[in-house]
């Protein structure tokens, strides 16, 4: 159960699966800008975007780690899906962006962010073991594991 947690978290940090390819965006003509660097959807806009989506992930992890130790099984899974789902878009943005152009830049924010997923795991793990024999959970965090299909 440690090694399949441990593998989502791999997984989602660099060598993700994506659902879909990546978003290739055209490139602007010469002189369609103002000029003065602040457009949200430049370089810098992109990558706060992917920071932003990668925070929404780590935070994710940090309340599955944070489930009380004491309640049940079947509700943290029911937790965890929901958490999931509204995190969707923010982990298949990070899964398209680690497969891409932005792979570096995908490992060094969660890089960045280390610490706080070592502190997240140890907590999934002990989740993960006292729920050993729920399968709603081990399905629940399975899904997180990339290239695994959602299922409705």
């Amino acid at each position: 159960m440690v090694l399949m947690t441990a593998v989502m978290v791999v997984g989602v940090m660099g060598s993700a699966c994506g659902t879909k390819p990546p978003v290739v965006e055209e490139p602007k003509e010469a002189g369609s800008g103002t000029g003065t660097g602040t457009e949200g959807d430049g370089a810098g806009g992109a990558k706060d975007a992917l920071a932003t989506a990668v925070e929404r992930v780590v935070t994710l992890y940090e309340e599955i780690g944070r489930l009380p130790p004491a309640g049940s099984c079947a509700e943290a899974a029911a937790t965890i899906d929901r958490w999931t789902a509204e995190r969707g878009d923010a982990i298949v943005q990070v899964r398209d962006a680690a497969q891409g152009e932005q792979a570096a830049l995908v490992d060094g924010l969660f890089h960045d962010a280390s610490p706080r997923l070592a502190a997240a795991m140890k907590g999934i793990d002990e989740l993960a073991a006292r729920c050993a024999s729920e399968p709603s959970l081990t399905a629940a965090l399975a899904r997180l594991s990339p290239g695994t299909e959602r299922q409705p």
